[in-house]
């Protein structure tokens, strides 16, 4: 495998203004990045606008990765701010009131949904679940 100080020799000796130079240089990061041999199969088989594209999805992806990694690390808050949101429970005929009732929201599409699941004349549930 090669060292960092081999590897610097060799970038350093690039002049990067020849195609051959830019080749070599591409293959470099690519046996880099993937741990592999400089006459592996895989890379021998690629073009050089293929290894540069694996090199540089591979890194985005990482990067991508580590930036949403961090967005979601928990940050310390106050314990309160964790707390759930209190709840009530209606039962009875208050909560049969509140489902009798459509929560319409304006859109046509889930009023019509709405109007429908609320609707009085609907059969139960239990019978309409007979005739699966």
């Amino acid at each position: 495998m090669r060292t960092i100080p081999k590897l610097e020799a060799e970038l350093e000796a690039m002049e990067f203004s020849n195609l051959t130079d830019l080749t070599r240089l591409v293959k470099l990061l690519w046996v880099e990045k993937f741990n592999r041999p400089p006459n592996d199969g895989r890379l021998l088989s690629l073009t050089l606008r293929e290894a540069a594209e694996q090199v540089f999805e591979q890194t985005a992806f990482s990067t991508y990765m580590k930036k949403r990694a961090d967005k979601k690390a928990p940050t310390w808050r106050d314990v309160d701010e964790w707390a759930a949101p209190e709840v009530e429970t209606v039962t009875g005929k208050e909560a049969e009131r509140i489902a009798d009732v459509p929560h319409l929201t304006g859109d046509a599409e889930w009023d019509a949904v709405e109007l429908a699941e609320t609707d009085p004349t609907r059969p139960l549930l239990s019978e309409r679940l007979e005739g699966w």
